[in-house]
């Protein structure tokens, strides 16, 4: 038996007493599990560590073969004190699984793309303030561990950025793929903001909300098989009650 820390992704149900389990592992990268939910007193304690985004320790029997690894336990490592309890956050969570369960699917074993997504969960969780624009700076750092990182190195004022080619251009591609001019100037700031800053990012609801279908669209174009987010609805509806 081995043991390591893993971020739920996706979990589903199997049957009355079992789920399927996509997990990111610190050890392994991405991988799945039957996990039995038995009719005690710890069902309702073992669906709650299966919340999407929570981070577990999971002690499993690994064989590289297999398409559903064996479990033995699962327990958290470090549980959550709003992300849970908080609307607005519980919903950003949401999308964050589902885009994150297309985005990192098939990666493999990655320590430093698993720390940047801990650490980055653990900051959104911990603030109370500023975290309006989480949902965007999150998946614009994963472009620089998933080798999709826009280029903006060639970026003067007037430039067009073309989406397809992940590159700045002089004039204007042939496809619809591309941000206007002033688009592309926004794309450079957004790149250079941490998540301490991001209250200092003057946008509004409709500017926010064009950013996130612009960032959706890039990864469909770099990511092979990256499907329509469902939770992009419910998101929309929190955001526009906020």
């Amino acid at each position: 038996m081995e043991t390591t820390r893993a971020i739920v992704l996706n979990c589903i149900k199997y049957s009355d007493n079992s789920v399927v389990v996509s997990f990111f592992t610190e050890r392994y990268g991405n991988i799945s599990s039957l996990v039995r939910i038995p009719n005690t007193k710890r069902r309702g304690a073992l669906l709650s560590l299966l919340q999407r985004l929570s981070l577990v320790e999971i002690e499993l029997d690994y064989r590289e073969t297999r398409d559903l690894q064996s479990i033995r336990n699962i327990s958290s490592y470090h549980p959550w004190t709003s992300i849970p309890y908080n609307p607005v956050k519980a919903s950003v969570a949401m999308f964050l699984a589902e885009f994150l369960y297309n985005a990192i699917r098939s990666e493999g074993v990655n320590a430093r793309l698993f720390g940047f997504l801990e650490q980055s969960l653990e900051w959104f969780d911990r603030n109370a303030e500023g975290i309006a624009n989480f949902h965007l700076l999150l998946p614009l750092k994963l472009t620089m561990f998933l080798g999709i990182m826009p280029n903006i190195e060639g970026y003067r004022e007037g430039v067009f950025f073309d989406m397809q080619s992940g590159e700045c251009v002089e004039l204007p591609p042939l496809h619809k793929y591309m941000l206007n001019k002033e688009e592309t100037a926004f794309l450079p700031v957004l790149l250079g903001t941490d998540y301490g800053q991001m209250h200092e990012l003057a946008v509004t609801r409709e500017q926010r909300w064009r950013i996130l279908e612009i960032i959706i669209m890039y990864y469909r174009l770099h990511v092979p098989g990256f499907h329509p987010l469902q939770s992009m609805d419910v998101l929309r509806e929190v955001f526009s009650e906020a």
